[in-house]
């Protein structure tokens, strides 16, 4: 997203810089390749003071009048170095901080009211802040994330190619997911679910894109359960939108998300999804008509929404055609990025209106 708004921001408005206080170097070829400004400050540790003193330089050499925060580190950091040095700052909330502690939540809860907008990427994530960082409503604005949706129609080339890669015979229903392989993601809950789901649709397979730390136990699970090559684990995909070409049926079994970019893609692509009812999956799901929900970690459920929709090839196409409609009217990238600008301009301009 970061990547995203920068690259498409009107030139002519707005000078970009893209600071990046990790040694994320994927980012800095990242933001060459799109002809943007980045500097990567080399931070590797939280309390390093380095990094924090070189971005202090750059907001006041470079004379920046907004400081826009995105993730939990660079918030603590540009709301603080933003104030002082008299730029507006506008931070993002990504997600609902469940897995932080006390402390830290009561961190972000206190620089929070140095930022003059915080933007919440889904309903959800605006209560949770409200409600356990106790940060202020008024100051919260929900604006949701965008995807490209035209990159996602899919394209019948482009889905033999990939399934053919994946080792997928025409005939056989692909089910998958993408996403870090990690603990709130709930891939556990997608494989704890796909024998029950094979002993009713021998053609399905299962597919798990990503990679992450529970990558290792994902496999023991899947050996366990005996599922062999209805289990496919092919790692990082960089070509979204081809992996989900390859699909026909996309499942995020997460236990926490706040405005599910993966989710949003999927839709793009029409396909026919099964979320877990937690708030943010049904934010951007919509109305039923869009997707099937499952009770959260309850694979049974799970397994029982995934036989309904593979036995009905009408719904698996009823729910991806509204589902790609919904992505269109409401989650197009260009129109989160004129919404930003727009809250960008508010800001500069009461900017220069206190400084006259």
């Amino acid at each position: 997203m970061i990547l995203e708004l920068a690259a498409r921001l009107d030139r002519e408005r707005f000078q970009v810089t893209v600071a990046c206080l990790r040694n994320r170097l994927d980012m800095l070829r990242a933001c060459r390749d799109r002809g943007l400004d980045v500097r990567v400050l080399g931070m590797s540790r939280i309390w390093q003071p380095g990094p924090v003193v070189a971005l202090a330089r750059l907001i006041r050499r470079e004379r920046i009048e907004l400081v826009h925060t995105n993730l939990y580190r660079d918030a603590l950091f540009g709301r603080v170095l933003g104030r002082l040095a008299g730029a507006r700052v506008v931070s993002t909330l990504h997600s609902r901080y469940f897995d932080r502690p006390g402390w830290e939540l009561a961190l972000d809860r206190v620089t929070a009211r140095l930022a003059d907008r915080v933007i919440a990427v889904s309903g959800a994530v605006r209560d949770f802040a409200v409600e356990r960082e106790k940060i202020s409503a008024a100051k919260i604005t929900v604006l949701h994330n965008g995807v490209e949706t035209a990159l996602y129609r899919r394209d019948d080339s482009v889905r033999k190619a990939f399934r053919r890669r994946l080792g997928l015979a025409p005939d056989e229903l692909a089910i998958g997911t993408l996403g870090s392989l990690s603990p709130e993601k709930g891939q556990r809950f997608l494989l704890a679910a796909a024998p029950e789901v094979l002993s009713e649709c021998h053609r399905a397979r299962f597919i798990f894109s990503g990679e992450g730390p529970e990558r290792a136990r994902l496999l023991a699970q899947a050996g366990q359960a005996g599922l062999g090559d209805r289990a496919l684990f092919p790692g990082f995909e960089e070509d979204v939108a081809g992996i989900l070409s390859a699909l026909d049926v996309f499942v995020l079994p997460s236990l926490q998300e706040g405005g599910p970019v993966a989710l949003m893609e999927a839709m793009a692509a029409g396909l026919p999804s099964v979320v877990s009812a937690i708030p943010g999956c049904l934010e951007i799901a919509g109305k039923e008509d869009t997707a099937l929900a499952f009770a959260p970690g309850d694979p049974v459920d799970l397994a029982d929404k995934l036989k309904s929709l593979l036995a009905d090839p009408g719904l698996r196409q009823r729910l991806g055609e509204s589902a790609a409609r919904r992505a269109r009217e409401n989650f197009e990238l260009d129109d989160m990025v004129r919404k930003y600008e727009k809250i960008y301009d508010e800001m500069t301009h009461k900017n220069r209106a206190r400084s006259r």
